[in-house]
């Protein structure tokens, strides 16, 4: 088959994976509001409930931490495997890839970041696949430091099952980013799938092998400060409802909430609202919850995306055209 050929193909898997994550999304949202009995008039009235400005400070929040600090996170990531980017330019590819991670569905539009860097940056596509998964990863180690942190200061009830599994898988990635064992055994099991997939995963593990013990543990800490964002953001949109929990049960609930949203859906959109209605029922009336549930992911997902449409152009254009752009 002809490139030219194959272009359409793809363009046409893309999507219905785009449409299939939207009416997933839609499918949850829809039995929410069934099962809770509410609709569009109940919602709209309990925003309107809320107190707009602790609305714009989490708005403000999130956008300016999500813009600054992810692309600080990725600038060093690549600039310690021996990619000195202008911070300039990785700043453009964040924002430009943004409003492709709305449309794609759980995690698909880093992906988009690996082609752009093979294609634009002379960085191999194992290679800067291993970038954009260290990058990544560490979202998934701050994510269960605040999940762990959450679960310890819990007083009243006993963890769920699900937590603490949630917890060790996140305990277990981190067991592999500083265990060169694991890192080998992994090449070695890729090797006897096949010779070439073996290369790729050497390359794709470049930034677990190469960075010291004191660099991961520096990112480490990196993603668990960049995790605060939801955390935050999240806060301000209960106190906007004058709700105050124990910290504790917020942190552990909430975090929980962020994991579902990694469900393959569009911007995690319905698992999300689901697991903070469920998570948190008798804290609040449902359609406070829902309200709360739905804010969560327009400010911390959508909102600081779409800030990113008028490079959307200038990045899909360098990206398939390559340095010709």
């Amino acid at each position: 088959m002809k490139p030219e050929e194959a272009r359409p193909s793809l363009l046409s898997r893309r999507i219905v994976s785009m449409a299939a994550a939207v009416a997933a999304s839609g499918l949850v949202l829809l039995a929410l509001f069934e099962v809770l009995g509410l609709d569009a008039g109940s919602l709209c009235q309990s925003w309107r409930g809320a107190s707009w400005p602790y609305l714009a400070a989490a708005a403000l929040w999130s956008v300016a931490v999500h813009v600054t600090t992810s692309t600080d996170k990725l600038w060093r990531v690549l600039a310690a495997m021996g990619l000195p980017m202008a911070w300039r330019q990785v700043l453009r590819i964040r924002l430009g890839s943004g409003p492709l991670r709305i449309l794609l569905p759980v995690d698909a539009g880093d992906l988009t970041n690996i082609v752009f860097l093979n294609r634009n940056e002379n960085l191999r596509l194992d290679a800067a696949s291993g970038a954009i998964l260290f990058d990544r990863g560490l979202n998934l180690i701050g994510t269960t430091f605040w999940l762990l942190a959450g679960l310890a200061l819990l007083k009243a009830e006993s963890p769920a099952p699900r937590a603490l599994l949630l917890g060790a898988i996140g305990v277990a990635y981190g067991l592999f980013l500083f265990s060169g064992a694991l890192q080998d055994l992994a090449i070695s099991g890729a090797r006897a799938v096949h010779p070439r997939l073996g290369r790729f995963m050497e390359g794709a593990l470049c930034p677990f092998r190469q960075f010291g013990a004191r660099k991961k543990v520096f990112f480490c800490a990196y993603g668990i400060l960049f995790q605060t964002r939801p955390l935050v953001v999240a806060w301000l949109l209960f106190a906007a409802y004058g709700i105050h929990l124990p910290m504790g049960e917020f942190v552990a609930w909430i975090t929980l909430a962020m994991f579902a949203g990694h469900l393959p859906t569009a911007m995690g959109m319905g698992p999300r609202e689901a697991a903070v209605v469920y998570l948190f029922s008798g804290v609040a009336p449902p359609a406070v919850l829902l309200s709360i549930g739905i804010l969560l992911t327009l400010l911390t997902h959508a909102l600081p995306m779409a800030v990113g449409l008028p490079w959307i152009y200038w990045y899909i254009h360098a990206m398939v055209r390559g340095k010709q752009a």
